[in-house]
């Protein structure tokens, strides 16, 4: 069993708690899409990101002087948002630590995707910007091959806990993909919330890890934040997670 997540927009550095096991799988990769970047002046690149010009600034600067193969932090340590802060993976312990790196994969649109020790550098870019690569329309189109390739080598179930801007880069016919939704029920409707969502993905990930979640029908028994495994709402391609919209605070 393998699980993908999304990474988050907010990145840190952090050379000193955890090092680096290894580099990411397609460094050459990032490094042609970095060279891409740097060809964008402050105009291009605000357009790209759609971002305020204070981080459009941080970003230009960063892209004028990164180096992907120094000062590294920890993939899963690098990450700094709501599914990361649920998580909680600074203070795994080694067991679950071990199992993250034997099972989770983090999609990123620089990278393409990263296993948790792989060593990266703080980065601005979604995967659903704009950007041609070479003879690639976009970086869906640069990346899907490489990443659902990768993920087919495992011949294995694989766990959908990210977002549809980063999922949708995985060729789902290729994979036995699980997806996994955690929906409010507001009276007779079903909605999910972007806030709760990203938490109850985080937490998936802790109870997976800490539980040592080596099969599907395992992971049926997680409860947090009061999403509870719904089988009418269920499938094999689909596992729904409901929480009653009276249950306590998100």
């Amino acid at each position: 069993m393998q699980i993908i997540i999304s990474p988050a927009k907010k990145m840190i550095e952090n050379t000193d708690t955890l090092p680096p096991l290894r580099m990411p799988l397609f460094l050459n990769e990032a490094n042609i899409i970095l060279s891409k970047l740097r060809e964008f002046d402050f105009a291009k690149l605000k357009a790209l990101y759609k971002a305020s010009d204070s981080i459009v600034k941080l970003n230009l600067e960063r892209l004028s002087c990164i180096d992907l193969s120094k000062n590294l932090t920890p993939a899963l340590l690098s990450y700094s948002g709501l599914q990361y802060h649920s998580m909680g993976a600074n203070v795994f312990d080694e067991r679950s630590y071990e199992y993250l790196d034997r099972h989770l994969f983090i999609l990123s649109a620089m990278y393409g995707m990263l296993r948790p020790f792989d060593g990266v550098r703080a980065y601005r870019l979604e995967m659903a910007a704009k950007l041609k690569i070479n003879d690639k329309k976009d970086l869906y189109d640069f990346w899907q091959k490489k990443v659902t390739g990768e993920l087919q080598k495992y011949d294995d179930t694989v766990i959908n806990l990210a977002s549809e801007e980063y999922s949708k880069v995985i060729y789902s016919k290729k994979v036995n993909l699980i997806n996994v939704l955690f929906p409010v029920k507001s009276g007779d409707k079903l909605v999910e919330r972007g806030s709760l969502c990203k938490q109850a993905r985080g937490a998936m990930v802790r109870f997976l890890a800490e539980n040592n979640i080596e099969s599907s029908e395992e992971m049926k028994y997680f409860s947090a934040y009061g999403f509870v495994y719904s089988k009418e709402h269920s499938n094999k391609k689909t596992f729904c997670f409901i929480k009653e919209n009276n249950y306590g605070n998100a």
